[in-house]
């Protein structure tokens, strides 16, 4: 299940509700993008500390660079992404 609102608010340092109508689709988004990289379900499954750091943080980075979200296209932070290596699955 992916991490909730609250938990991604205190991540990110947000006290107002300015972000409440965003932040379950940056959740989900960064979810699905997490479930991508790693080859886990993790819409579905239980998410480890770890990944649900990386959403969050992901979550504030798409907040602080808005124009990482354009044309439907989420880009990660390039400084995230190692990260996520201890849950790749490498083929």
């Amino acid at each position: 299940m992916p991490p909730d609102v609250e938990f991604v608010k205190e991540w990110c340092r947000i006290d107002g509700t300015q972000f409440d109508a965003v932040l379950p689709s940056l959740i989900v988004a960064a979810t699905s993008l997490a479930s991508h990289e790693t080859g886990n379900d993790y819409l579905a499954t239980a998410i480890p500390a770890p990944v649900a750091v990386w959403i969050a943080s992901t979550c504030a980075y798409w907040l602080d660079h808005p124009d990482t979200l354009v044309d439907k296209r989420t880009m990660p932070s390039p400084f995230l992404a190692g990260l996520l290596d201890p849950y790749r699955v490498f083929a």
